[in-house]
């Protein structure tokens, strides 16, 4: 394992030079045939340097940045850099049907130099999920307080970035008060980020301290799944979340919001897809399904977990993709 510390997350001139010229040093030593880059800064600061140093560059996209609200010079600034970077990239992967097409759209992607391949996931890891009780008390270590078995958990395993949209999922909490037979109801978010102190101020400001708790970070978090009664994703930009995957292989009801490639997994959903950025509208979908007499069960219920879905599907499609290129 060879770690970059200049290839931040956030756009730094200085830090993505010495990145590219760190990237060729590193390329021209290993000598790969090829260079597999994941995200936006690395699919073009890495990209760049790659070819430079001789090396064919895979471009996986989970998620363009762009798609993110931002103002219109950030936006545009990310579009031309991911238009220009894509004659030196070999070919692109996008996680999902939505960012191919919107990659086809925008020019990013050459006519037949690339295909979607889903995210995918072990489905050993199954055998590694703690039951609902035994999950419950990791959590409630980790939170300092115990609470009852009984009482219901609307969770979320994500980072505490803005794009996750944990605010909303706040405020969907602060409305969810309203209705007493949610007295037994708290909030979870398995995370950490840059947000943190932000989104503490919030749930100060709401009054929300006794029913909605960010855990911090916890070591394979999905192992946890099950503690929750339903799944709740609150994004505004997505590509292909792994969560909901882990949540799927848990069989753990999720609600999530219509962003990137989430409708293409609509159908394993407990509710209609809701809008982004929209705390009422979320709060109606978890309300619905905790006040539901019959719960409508996953489509995927017992069946064998898609096999698109999973990590040696993903590795097969890749492996040819690498093929193809050499």
């Amino acid at each position: 394992l060879r770690i970059i510390p200049s290839l931040g997350r956030d756009v730094s001139i200085w830090k993505d030079c010495k990145a590219a010229l760190e990237t060729i040093k590193l390329v021209r030593a290993i000598k790969p045939d090829i260079v597999h880059v994941h995200s936006s800064k690395a699919g073009s600061v890495c990209a760049v340097a790659a070819r430079l140093a001789g090396a064919k560059v895979v471009y996986t996209v989970h998620g363009f940045v762009f798609t993110e609200p931002m103002g219109k010079m950030k936006k545009y600034f990310y579009i031309i850099s991911e238009i220009i970077s894509r004659f030196l990239r070999n070919y692109t992967i996008t996680v999902s049907k939505f960012d191919y097409e919107v990659g086809r759209y925008m020019h990013i992607i050459p006519k037949r130099k690339g295909s979607v391949i889903y995210n995918g996931i072990d489905e050993k890891n199954a055998e590694h999920l703690l039951g609902k009780h035994d999950a419950r008390e990791v959590i409630y270590r980790n939170m300092g307080i115990a609470f009852p078995q009984n009482v219901r958990i609307v969770g979320l395993i994500a980072n505490l970035y803005s794009a996750k949209g944990v605010t909303h999922l706040i405020h969907a909490a602060y409305l969810a008060k309203r209705y007493k037979n949610l007295d037994n109801t708290i909030f979870v978010v398995i995370g950490e980020g840059l947000l943190r102190n932000e989104l503490e101020d919030q749930i100060k400001e709401l009054e929300l301290e006794s029913i909605f708790f960010l855990v911090g970070s916890i070591p394979d978090a999905y192992k946890y799944m099950k503690a929750f009664d339903v799944f709740v994703m609150p994004s505004i930009k997505e590509g292909f979340p792994y969560a909901l995957l882990e949540a799927m292989l848990a069989k753990v009801p999720f609600i999530a919001t219509r962003v990137g490639g989430i409708p293409e997994i609509e159908q394993y959903a407990v509710a209609p897809l809701v809008v982004p950025g929209s705390a009422k509208y979320l709060t109606e979908k978890i309300v619905d399904f905790l006040n539901a007499k019959k719960v409508r069960k996953m489509t995927l219920g017992k069946s064998v977990f898609p096999e698109k879905f999973t990590i040696t599907y993903m590795v097969n499609k890749v492996e040819e993709v690498y093929k193809q290129l050499m």
